[in-house]
């Protein structure tokens, strides 16, 4: 009995087709992959967003802490209180809190030739940590998202209660056309006792710190904050 041989070129070619995808396979996958894309992407994006969050809170909290040593050592004062009427003009509420908390004791933040800012002083300094690119303020404290924001810094007036004890344009300079003070003061008063009047503000006597959340923008309900 005779057997026949294979052809090789033959056999070869069966391999490679057997190898292949067929073109309703390769729709199946992609439609997969498109599927997870989908189910993947807002974790991605909440965990970007968490990311960008803590840095903030890291940050604000550090600032806290910062401002209560700073208070007990210069006589019960917060940055800004002795010249409150003036900040917004010569610097921001974010850039005198800056000069306050990156100054060393005994150095004078006015001298711009001196080497004591900016240093480690009531908060731990870090490269990033002040920004000159924020609405071109430089040393401006950053939110240390990107795009930065500013941490705003709203020291309250002494003597003065309601929420007229805070006032928005000490950080005006960063905000936006959707921002204005009456967004700012309804942001700022605490609920819990809004059938007195004059309305009182969150953290009265004290001061607020406010930085954008997620949506990048001042005043709603994503904002990281110190109350």
């Amino acid at each position: 009995m005779r057997y026949k041989r294979k052809n090789p070129k033959l056999e070869h070619a069966g391999l490679l087709r057997r190898a292949g995808f067929t073109l309703i396979e390769l729709l199946t996958v992609i439609m997969i992959i498109m599927l997870l894309v989908g189910i993947l992407a807002p974790s991605i994006s909440r965990l970007i967003k968490t990311s960008r969050s803590a840095i903030t809170v890291g940050r604000i909290s550090a600032l806290v802490t910062g401002l209560t040593a700073y208070y007990g050592d210069n006589n019960s004062v917060f940055p800004g209180q002795d010249n409150w009427g003036d900040l917004g003009n010569s610097a921001t509420g974010s850039q005198r809190l800056a000069y306050a908390m990156f100054t060393v004791k005994g150095g004078d933040w006015n001298d711009n030739d001196n080497d004591d800012f900016p240093k480690t002083a009531y908060v731990n300094y870090e490269d990033g940590f002040l920004d000159d690119d924020i609405s071109n303020k430089d040393n401006t404290i950053s939110d240390g998202a990107r795009p930065a924001g500013a941490i705003c810094y709203y020291p309250s007036q002494p003597g003065i209660t309601g929420t007229g004890q805070y006032k928005y344009s000490h950080n005006s300079a960063y905000m936006d056309a959707d921002a204005d003070a009456a967004k700012f003061n309804t942001f700022i008063t605490d609920k819990r006792f809004e059938a007195d009047e004059p309305f009182e503000p969150f953290k009265p006597g004290m001061f607020l710190l406010i930085a954008p959340g997620p949506d990048e923008e001042y005043f709603t309900h994503d904002d990281i904050k110190n109350w």
